[in-house]
């Protein structure tokens, strides 16, 4: 939280500090997909769940659905509406993988999901992106 403040207020930061942070940051993305790959192998995917059925959809289809609506009813459009209409379809992310992990909860309904709507978004994101000339 500290960091997206200090981000949003424009403060920089010294050389010594963003030195210091610069090899988590270049690791934070690889290590969170090498645990999510942990917690799939771990795990039997579950293609059949309740659980895993409505958040795929959720995520690929009801999630940008109301997204692009939302945009509509806003009046929004132009090249950032579009990128961020486009980014509303994304998978969902290697994140929850690893909450689900800590809080041994729902581990292998949220990595099936993951797999889902990653494999999901060969089809959405370019569906997307033709759905965004009408923003």
């Amino acid at each position: 939280m500290l960091g997206a403040i200090v981000a949003l207020l424009g403060f920089p930061l010294s050389p010594y500090v963003s030195t210091a942070l610069n090899p988590l940051a270049v690791s934070a993305a690889g290590v969170a997909i090498f645990a999510s790959g942990l917690v799939l192998a771990a795990h039997k995917i579950k293609l059949m769940s309740s659980t895993v059925i409505v958040g795929s959809l959720v995520s690929l289809v009801v999630q940008p659905a109301l997204f692009f609506a939302m945009m509509k009813v806003a009046g929004l459009s132009g090249a950032v509406a579009h990128a961020a209409f486009v980014a509303s379809t994304m998978p969902t992310g290697t994140p929850s993988v690893l909450f689900a992990q800590q809080y041994k909860s729902c581990e292998a309904e949220t990595a099936s999901i993951m797999l889902i709507t990653t494999l999901g978004m060969l089809v959405a994101l370019p569906a997307s992106i033709a759905l965004s000339v009408y923003l």
